[in-house]
Parts: C-alpha cells; sequence; structure tokens
C-alpha cells in the first residue's frame, strides 16, 4: 500500500475496497501535526489530499469518543502528560511567608568580644622573646607559691597546702592525733638520748645492752600504741564522711603523724590537747 495519495489500485475488487475504507476511516488526507516539518507536497497541491502519517505513542490523552487502534493513536488528537514550557494562565498560589516571632533578649550589658581579640588574648608564644625574663618571671611564681604553702603549713589555710593534706577527711586525722597524748611522739627524744648513753657507757657492756632492750621496747609499745589509734580514728572517719569518701592510706597517714614530736609536725597543730574533733 502507498503511503502517500490514495491507495494503489488493486486486481481484487473486495481488496481495493477494504483498502479504501480503510484510508477513509483513518483520515489519510489530513495532515497529522507534530510528526511531519514541512507540510507535504500532496498538501499544496489542489484538489489532491495530503498524506497519512502513523506514529507510536506510549502514554497520551485522548478526547472523547475518538477510537484507538491497538497500540497505535493519531498524534494530531494527542497531548502529553508533560509540558515542553510553562502553560499560559496556570496560576500558582503565592506562598505566604510567616511574620517572624520578635525574641526578647536580655543584654548583657557589654559587647561581644571579636574572635581576634579572644584568640588574642589566649595566644602564649612557644618560645619567649626574652628567655632572662621569662626564668626570671618563673622562679617569681615558683617562690611566690612556695611562700604561700609555708604560710598555709603554719596557719592551715586549705587552698595552698600541699595535695597530701588537703581535704576534711585528712584535717579530721590530723585534728584526731594532736588532740591526744601518743607514747609514739617521744620516740624520736628517748632514742636520741639512748644512743648518746650507749657512745659513752661502750666500756660497760651489761649497761649498753640494758640502754638497747630499753629502746626495741619503747618502739614496740609505739607502734602497738598508734595501730591502736589508727584503727578507732579509722572508725571515726567511716562513721562521719562514709567508707567513699575515705581516701587510700589514710590510717597509715594519721599513724606516721603521731610519731613526730608535736612541735615538729607539718602542718602545724591547729587543736590543743584534749580537744577532740566532733
Amino acid at each position: 500500500m502507498s503511503t502517500w495519495g490514495n491507495p494503489a489500485p488493486r486486481r481484487s475488487s473486495a481488496t481495493a475496497s477494504a483498502l479504501a475504507r480503510t484510508w477513509a476511516w483513518s483520515k489519510a488526507g489530513e495532515d497529522t501535526l507534530g510528526i511531519r516539518t514541512r507540510s507535504s507536497r500532496s498538501a499544496r497541491t489542489c484538489p489532491k489530499a495530503s498524506a497519512v502519517r502513523w506514529a507510536s505513542c506510549s502514554t497520551v490523552i485522548t478526547t472523547r469518543g475518538y477510537r484507538r487502534a491497538a497500540g497505535w493513536a493519531d498524534t494530531k488528537r494527542s497531548a502529553r502528560l508533560a509540558y515542553p514550557a510553562g502553560v499560559i494562565g496556570r496560576r500558582k498560589p503565592t506562598p505566604v511567608e510567616p511574620e517572624p516571632l520578635e525574641e526578647v533578649r536580655s543584654g548583657k550589658g557589654r559587647p561581644t568580644p571579636k574572635r581576634r581579640e579572644v584568640e588574642a588574648q589566649n595566644r602564649r608564644p612557644l618560645v619567649p622573646d626574652d628567655r632572662k625574663e621569662a626564668k626570671r618571671r618563673s622562679r617569681e611564681l615558683r617562690n611566690e607559691a612556695y611562700t604561700k604553702q609555708r604560710q598555709a603549713m603554719i596557719t592551715g589555710d586549705e587552698r595552698y597546702l600541699p595535695v597530701r593534706d588537703k581535704g576534711p577527711v585528712r584535717r579530721y586525722a590530723r585534728d584526731y592525733v594532736d588532740a591526744r597524748w601518743s607514747i609514739a611522739e617521744f620516740f624520736m627524744p628517748v632514742a636520741l638520748v639512748m644512743i648518746v648513753v650507749m657512745l659513752f657507757a661502750g666500756s660497760v657492756p651489761q649497761l649498753a645492752q640494758i640502754v638497747v632492750l630499753g629502746m626495741y621496747g619503747v618502739l614496740l609499745v609505739s607502734i602497738i600504741d598508734s595501730t591502736i589509734m589508727a584503727q578507732i580514728l579509722k572508725r571515726r572517719l567511716t562513721k562521719k564522711f562514709g567508707a567513699s569518701a575515705i581516701a587510700p592510706w589514710t590510717a597509715f597517714y594519721a599513724f606516721g603523724r603521731s610519731f613526730y614530736w608535736r612541735r615538729l609536725r607539718q602542718p602545724k597543730p591547729q587543736v590543743k590537747r584534749g580537744e577532740y574533733p566532733s
């Protein structure tokens, strides 16, 4: 079958009649919109009808009552879902922007510092320009800290005490040891006296043996007395502060302090004899 003009004649009249009806039903004389880029020669020549062109389409929207062939449709009466350009007359609702809520901020009374200013304040040189000045400044700071710590060892100021002596638990232990009379605090004076006696009693062996035995006896009694004191103190600390608040070696801290003569203890005693902490 020719695709241009009228159908070609056939020998069989039935075949020619069927082709003629098909050609008439398909409206082959009309030019198809959207397929051909220019009008055909038959469309420009009167009275010849234009040729028919068919196109395959997958998704189309057809008008009411239009008859579609199986898998084929006339592209003149079809419209695609996607628009290649904006549709004239189509209006979109204009979005209404909500008005911003005014936040009430409390002023801090001073301007916010700039980032460069804050960085300049926190910046420290890795190597100082003047090393002598840096050493002198470091020595001054070290001496100042040592002076404050030495003063705190006398007054008992918790802010500048060493880490070993800081805290309410350690202060309670010191006050308890300083409030009682301990045999261990007299061990050092007695030991010094016995050493001097042994130097002059070398010619008398029996006297030297008595002095040595006496010194060991005082040491043994001092250890027993301080051990009992440390156990009593540990029970009182647990009752007052709780077992979790007691640092390790607190009992040994009190045990060692009891062996010092009262005037030589550091930090200095802050309570008198008999003034036990509550």
